[in-house]
């Protein structure tokens, strides 16, 4: 069953750096996050918009799941994407006017959630 929740996304605050076509960022957790049972201190994220947790691929090319090379992953936007800004008018809203990779936390412990 698929429920809907009626909260709206919160756009990040924090540039994690990650400005480029296929490049990875490693970014430290503000809280473990656990993944199969395994805890996670931090990710590195792809600018082809994958979190990896045990690996650094600047892979840009789609494969059938399971990809035995990403264990450990999710892939929310996965495709061929940039985070640099080459003056697309989309970027002037974010942070210092730069596409790119930002994060944020919201609550308190332990009701913590990290936005990307």
């Amino acid at each position: 069953m698929i429920t809907q929740i009626g909260d709206s996304i919160v756009p990040g605050t924090t540039d994690t750096g990650n400005h480029g076509d296929d490049v990875i960022t490693n970014v430290v957790l503000p809280f473990t996050f656990t993944l199969y049972d395994t805890a996670y201190m931090s990710v590195n994220v792809s600018s082809n918009g994958n979190a990896q947790f045990t690996t650094m691929d600047a892979t840009f090319i789609n494969v059938c799941l399971p990809w035995h090379n990403r264990n450990h992953s999710v892939f929310p936007y996965w495709d061929d994407l940039r985070t640099d800004n080459l003056g697309w008018a989309g970027c002037t809203g974010y942070p210092n006017g730069l596409c790119g990779i930002f994060t944020s936390v919201s609550g308190t412990a332990p009701n913590r959630v990290t936005l990307r």
